[in-house]
């Protein structure tokens, strides 16, 4: 949940990023819509084929820190593009850690406890 609220976050503050950085209104809907857009690809891409092969607790670890480290870019960087490139880097963490957790638990309880 915290992962989600924090995206929320960003997503609801995007005004004010455009106000301090002087951003256009189409650069602001790319630094908005290239975490979803990343989120989405990336869920694909796990469902597919990385779950199976890396399994859902070390995915979640690593969508974990893709998201931290997202998080992290972000409060650091002033470019259009480092912009938009944590905000990727974070919707790929996100798109990991919305996919894996249930995955995951849905692994670790048991059936008659779900």
């Amino acid at each position: 949940g915290g992962v989600y609220g924090y995206n929320v976050g960003v997503g609801a503050s995007i005004d004010s990023i455009g106000d301090e950085f002087e951003f256009s209104s189409e650069q602001l809907e790319v630094i908005s819509a290239s975490a979803t857009l990343s989120d989405a690809f990336t869920m694909m891409l796990c469902g597919l084929f990385l779950v199976n092969k890396i399994g859902s607790s070390r995915l979640l670890f690593i969508g974990s820190v893709l998201s931290a480290f997202g998080g992290l870019l972000l409060y650091k960087v002033s470019l259009f593009t480092s912009l938009v490139a944590a905000r990727v880097i974070q919707g790929c963490g996100n798109g990991i850690v919305f996919l894996c957790t249930p995955m995951l638990l849905a692994e670790i309880i048991a059936a008659e406890k779900r």
